[in-house]
């Protein structure tokens, strides 16, 4: 009733005060209220009597029947909207308070207000359950959710997103730059090491409770080569799969490939049910099962039959926001009141440096001036890393001469003057057209794609700012993109090389992928320092030609409230769900009163 209560009163406000003016009132017959409300007479008087019940109304009704009555409206469509999103959200009917959100067409500061409002909601809270608690995280992502694909795997969050839903065979370990067990508790190979024996650790179970098997190995492997049309060629040098029995089994492989354990560690090879082999289920062996699952919402479970450790957290809850400027990541948790100033001083930030960065790519597979290298390198000179990183700061940390930061900082990387960009554009066929500069609906994507126009103007260069609610930047003339790689560095520049649903793929031309696919085809036979120059040997191609130009490295940043503990990063920023903890406040406070009043009285 309170929700239709809520619906009708912003009906009159919205048609009777145009203005919007505070405190307004206005003279109206039941009559018309009737017939805004489309209801009869005798319901609007229920209506009226409800309002002023609330306190959002005052009534002075007309004398005789027929005569005008005054009405004075005391909640402003603002408060209004903000205490029926704060209902919805009370009846965690978050869809139904994003959707009133993204249609108020009112002022910006209310929106914010409203935005804010859900984005609180949207932390970390405790669900009391008698003497125990539910841990719950609520993630607020401003992207629709990727395809949970493993064979597919495309963006940084639907990866981390399958890290906690699927497992593999092993797993890296980037501080010792070991792998560690996993699904298989040991592995042996042969002295040249074509043959490779795993070992599965026994009683593990798929989240809809059927065991692992070794012939869940075998699917797991069909399928990324008949399903995994992009990725296959990564894996073929694997022959196929000798089944020994139902936990052991052994990879024999066509000829040596140093990366082979790099291969079965890689999210393309979690492990999924032999059952599950067209399209797949999101059912793994990980430590988070999928619970609910739709446009808007997402909710991951903790297995409780997990063969590790059984996460802390008990829920965590993602929902989708189609919200433009939205760039954060929030992890907060609902201490008890939902005040922004509570909220915002509850809350520290925590940022990471990134491997990899933003960089422009040219669209070599449409018709335009970017063919021409005079034109790429006038952007070259025009996208001044230097200048860039001082002017726009934000999540940037340094010029970028490679994707790792590392090998970027071995280099003195020269500032370039727009003169010198306006020079070589005039040496170029640019005539004066304009052209299309394409950048996904990020808030510091959107402040480096102006940065972009702005220099160009300056020079006679005509570009037109094309936002992107997808994931691939197809159909402009350039694309700002970012590229962030995993701890396996080294592999994850194998994929972004070689892996066809990405930017690269799908903007380079035929020829150019020619040569960067002969340039990698043998590079997992070769041992790690000659795979290095040879990757090395593929930037360097791009950035002479400059199919390709890096702008800056970046942090990663995140926002946490100050009672999660157990905090560890992954490479892409995101939080291992696994090992988050709430710190339980009250009954720490309380415990630390105790002890202070023990303390005193002794």
């Amino acid at each position: 009733m309170m929700e239709n209560d809520m619906i009708q009163y912003l009906q009159l406000y919205q048609h009777l005060n145009a203005e919007r003016e505070s405190g307004f009132t206005c003279t109206v017959t039941v009559a018309e209220l009737a017939q805004l409300l489309c209801c009869t007479p005798r319901n609007v008087k229920l209506i009226i009597r409800r309002l002023e019940a609330h306190g959002w109304i005052v009534w002075q009704p007309g004398r005789g029947r027929g005569n005008s009555s005054r009405l004075q409206f005391l909640s402003s469509n603002g408060d209004m909207l903000d205490e029926r999103v704060q209902h919805l959200l009370h009846r965690d009917k978050v869809k139904d308070a994003l959707d009133l959100v993204s249609t108020f067409e009112g002022e910006e500061h209310v929106r914010e207000r409203l935005s804010q409002r859900i984005n609180i909601y949207l932390g970390l809270h405790q669900e009391r359950e008698e003497s125990s608690r539910q841990d719950v995280l609520r993630i607020v992502r401003y992207r629709p959710l990727g395809q949970l694909d493993t064979v597919r795997a495309f963006s940084a969050f639907e990866i981390f997103l399958m890290r906690h839903i699927f497992d593999t065979l092993v797993a890296y370990e980037s501080k010792t730059e070991n792998f560690i067990p996993k699904l298989a508790h040991l592995w042996e190979s042969n002295t040249d090491q074509t043959a490779w024996t795993f070992y599965l650790r026994k009683g593990i179970r798929f989240h809809d409770g059927r065991l692992l098997t070794s012939r869940d190995v075998l699917a797991t492997l069909e399928r990324v080569k008949q399903r995994g049309e992009n990725i296959g060629w990564l894996y073929r040098d694997i022959a196929g799969i000798e089944l020994h029995d139902d936990y052991s089994f052994t990879f024999k492989l066509k000829r040596p490939n140093t990366m082979f354990l790099h291969l079965l560690s890689n999210i393309n090879m979690a492990i999924v049910s032999e059952h599950e082999q067209e399209e797949i289920a999101i059912n793994g062996t990980g430590p988070f099962r999928v619970s609910e699952l739709n446009a808007s919402k997402m909710s991951l479970t903790a297995f409780d039959g997990y063969y590790g450790y059984r996460p802390i957290l008990d829920r965590v809850d993602i929902w989708f926001l189609s919200q433009e400027g939205g760039s954060h990541r929030l992890y907060h948790m609902l201490a008890g009141t939902d005040e922004e100033e509570m909220e915002q001083s509850n809350s520290r930030q925590l940022t990471q440096p990134a491997l990899g960065g933003r960089y422009l790519l040219f669209n070599m597979r449409m018709p335009g001036v970017q063919h021409d290298i005079h034109f790429r390198r006038a952007i070259r000179l025009l996208y001044d890393r230097q200048t860039m990183q001082e002017e726009l700061q934000g999540d940037r940390t340094s010029p970028a001469s490679s994707f790792l930061p590392w090998k970027s900082a071995q280099q003195t990387i020269p500032r370039h003057s727009l003169e010198e960009a306006r020079q070589q554009l005039a040496e170029s066929s640019y005539t004066g057209e304009t052209l299309i500069l394409s950048f996904t609906h990020k808030k510091e994507d959107r402040l480096e794609a102006e940065w972009i126009q702005r220099r160009a103007a300056a020079i006679g260069l005509h570009l037109e700012l094309d936002a992107k609610e997808d994931r691939l930047l197809i159909g402009g003339h350039i694309a700002l993109a970012v590229e962030v790689l995993e701890d396996d560095w080294e592999w994850d520049l194998i994929n972004f090389f070689s892996n066809e649903v990405n930017h690269l793929h799908r903007l380079l031309d035929t020829e150019q992928l020619r040569v960067l696919h002969t340039m990698l085809y043998d590079v997992m036979r070769h041992e790690r320092a000659d795979r290095e120059h040879i990757l090395e040997q593929m930037e360097r191609k791009l950035q002479e030609e400059h199919w390709l130009l890096l702008g800056n490295h970046i942090n990663q940043r995140a926002y946490f409230n100050r009672s999660l503990s157990g905090l560890h990063l992954d490479s892409f920023g995101f939080p291992n769900l696994s090992t988050m903890w709430i710190r339980d406040t009250s009954t720490m406070a309380g415990t630390i009163a105790k002890s202070e009043k023990t303390v005193a009285n002794t």
